[in-house]
């Protein structure tokens, strides 16, 4: 299939995935709750389509293959239904990848900038979009919900937009502020299984260890680190941003000791 056939089907299937979600979501009715924003509230955290697909889903697991629980007793994040939205993100970026693919000719070409410039345009459109539906269907990761894919996206693409004008078939040797500033990232990239697998660890790790506290009640590592470190008089939203950018310094590290050895993960 050429490319300019391609292009129109894909948009074709994310938009009906998107759409099709939200209406599962806000229009089917919930098995043994009701209809959503008539009996139940709409997106209620533990009564909603993908959380009952996932409880009747381990239910059936757990009896026949016995296998454990939710990750959340009641609910999983980013369950099986959310699979649909979550489809509609990977194909985003198969279309921003054939997108790109047009491109050719020397750094500095009419056919780079125009897809810098498209792909800077299509990056507003997402985030405009998701935030304009968001009054309808709240932006919500764990259900990842279409304004959610399309919010992502489109700061997603903003973000490819500006370094690919920053990188882009740019004259080596680079100037020293880009050197500086895009090192982290090729440390990351690098080595992006081991930079996802160590923050996977870090993670289960502070979450399953708990100390007993003043209060005497045991609470996670996790939970720890952040109220006696970032929020000790208040948890606000810049205490949350600090907080997760010291989890991504401590997962750099051993990106940064596999780079500086030259060690890259491959599968």
């Amino acid at each position: 299939m050429k490319l300019k056939s391609r292009v129109p089907v894909l948009i074709g299937i994310v938009a009906a995935l998107l759409v099709g979600y939200w209406a599962l979501l806000r229009f089917a009715p919930v098995p043994g709750a009701g209809i959503p924003g008539r009996d139940i509230p709409f997106m209620d955290q533990t009564q909603n389509l993908t959380s009952w697909l996932d409880r009747a889903a381990m239910a059936f697991t757990q009896r026949w293959l016995h296998t454990g629980r939710l990750y959340l007793a009641g609910r999983d994040p980013e369950g099986l239904l959310s699979t649909l939205p979550a489809v509609a993100t990977t194909l985003l970026g198969s279309l921003t990848g054939l997108w790109m693919r047009q491109t050719h000719g020397p750094r500095g070409s009419i056919a780079l900038r125009n897809m810098q410039l498209k792909l800077a345009l299509a990056g507003i459109a997402g985030v405009l979009a998701g935030e304009l539906w968001s009054p309808w269907f709240p932006i919500n990761k764990n259900l990842w919900t279409s304004n959610y894919v399309l919010l992502s996206a489109g700061w997603a693409a903003l973000a490819l937009a500006l370094l690919s004008l920053l990188v882009d078939r740019r004259p080596e040797p680079w100037p020293r502020w880009l050197r500086l500033s895009t090192w982290p990232w090729f440390v990351f990239g690098s080595n992006a299984i081991a930079a996802f697998t160590v923050s996977i660890i870090l993670v289960k790790a502070c979450l399953f260890f708990k100390l007993t506290g003043a209060d005497g009640i045991k609470h996670s590592l996790w939970a720890l680190y952040y109220q006696h470190v970032f929020a000790r008089h208040a948890s606000t939203n810049w205490t949350s941003l600090a907080f997760a950018i010291s989890i991504v310094l401590l997962c750099f590290l051993p990106n940064w000791v596999l780079w500086r050895r030259k060690i890259f993960l491959k599968i």
